[in-house]
């Protein structure tokens, strides 16, 4: 997986807006889910590196998109890992099997608090403000405690 394969991806996610019924013990609530080009930034992990052409969220993904000198990046394993959990979101968020939970505490070895996370095999996605926060490919010690946070039927 490149940059270039997760912008592409998340650009056909900025499309939709999806729209989640969610409920426990009776009471529901409606969660709507929006892609920004803003969001791209933190998600794919460009926070991390220091190349001066894409530390601007609002134009790094029509940056990775449009260029052709999209720049070189180490490949390191926490970026790569993003970007396959980015490419795999839509099926992810389309697919019947994903979990939701209630995020009311900070997430074990991240400093972010997020309002809901969703979960896929090992793959889990941060929620904030109707938008993506983060995602990751979790520990096995990440996943025990993602639940035991209260889980939402969908």
């Amino acid at each position: 997986m490149t940059l270039l394969d997760a912008a592409r991806a998340y650009q056909e996610l900025m499309k939709y807006r999806y729209v989640f019924l969610l409920g426990h013990k009776g009471i529901a609530e409606t969660l709507t889910l929006e892609f920004t080009k803003e969001a791209f930034h933190h998600l794919a992990g460009l926070h991390k590196i220091g190349i001066a052409r894409i530390r601007n969220k609002k134009y790094a993904l029509d940056f990775i998109l449009e260029s052709k000198d999209v720049p070189k990046i180490e490949s390191r394993d926490v970026l790569i890992d993003r970007w396959e959990c980015i490419c795999r979101l839509k099926e992810m968020i389309e697919s019947n099997r994903i979990v939701f939970r209630m995020q009311k505490r900070e997430f074990p070895s991240s400093q972010f608090k997020a309002d809901y996370l969703m979960t896929k095999e090992t793959c889990v996605f941060f929620i904030k403000d109707n938008g993506p926060l983060s995602i990751f490919t979790a520990r096995d010690d990440q996943l025990k405690n993602a639940a035991r946070n209260l889980k939402l039927t969908t």
